[in-house]
């Protein structure tokens, strides 16, 4: 019994060791090997909850469920819906991301029921959308799980 305790310390600890020789460049082509976001599928849906607290500030719950599909000429859609806060709730984002070409983005606002067309990179480069920290520019290039 003892001995078979030993050998499988001896094996976790040989394969562990063998896992943590990977690069980081090398555990990231795995993972973009897999597909779309690295799930090994063409679709992704996602629900999600942030949690933003600024000092001084009540803080600020945001829900939001994501849609996102790859089809096979490589154009990625996604669909955005803000469930939380209220003010926000029923907010819809839409991208159309082909391989080549320009990005096309749509905000959908409920309350005031508008549909607007955002402007891509080549029309608003490096200014940012209102309230983030994002740009125009950062949502028309797509995702990337690596640093340009």
């Amino acid at each position: 019994m003892k001995r078979a305790v030993e050998l499988g310390v001896v094996f976790v600890l040989f394969f562990g060791l063998l896992g943590f020789s990977q690069t980081a460049d090398e555990i990231l082509k795995r993972v973009e090997e897999q597909g779309f976001f690295g799930t090994g599928r063409g679709s992704l849906y996602a629900a999600l909850f942030v949690e933003i607290q600024e000092k001084g500030q009540p803080t600020v719950d945001y829900a939001f469920r994501v849609w996102a599909k790859e089809y096979p000429d490589e154009t990625t859609k996604v669909l955005l819906l803000y469930a939380a806060p209220e003010d926000v709730a029923g907010t819809l984002f839409l991208a159309h991301v082909p391989k080549e070409g320009a990005t096309r983005m749509w905000l959908y606002l409920p309350e005031l029921a508008i549909l607007k067309e955002l402007v891509g990179e080549a029309e608003r480069k490096g200014e940012f959308i209102a309230g983030s920290g994002i740009t125009y520019e950062d949502l028309s290039k797509g995702f990337s799980y690596r640093e340009e």
